[in-house]
């Protein structure tokens, strides 16, 4: 993750957290993770289409871990 977000300085700042919630059955983790946009909250589509890309990047990442 935080070679995608060196990646993409225009969008995100570097520094980020990630936060297990919660571990269901050994088999099941919850996470949370907080990062900073690099833009004003006002542009509500530019945001969650930053955040998408984002979700996805983490998805191929689990992918090629086996998760």
């Amino acid at each position: 993750m935080a070679r995608y977000l060196e990646k993409n300085p225009q969008h995100w700042h570097p520094n980020y957290n990630v936060v297990v919630k919660e571990i269901e059955n050994m088999n099941k983790i919850k996470m949370a993770v907080f990062l900073n946009h690099t833009m004003n909250f006002q542009d509500y589509g530019e945001k969650n289409k930053r955040r998408s890309e984002l979700v996805i990047e983490l998805k191929k990442i689990f992918e090629d871990l086996n998760i």
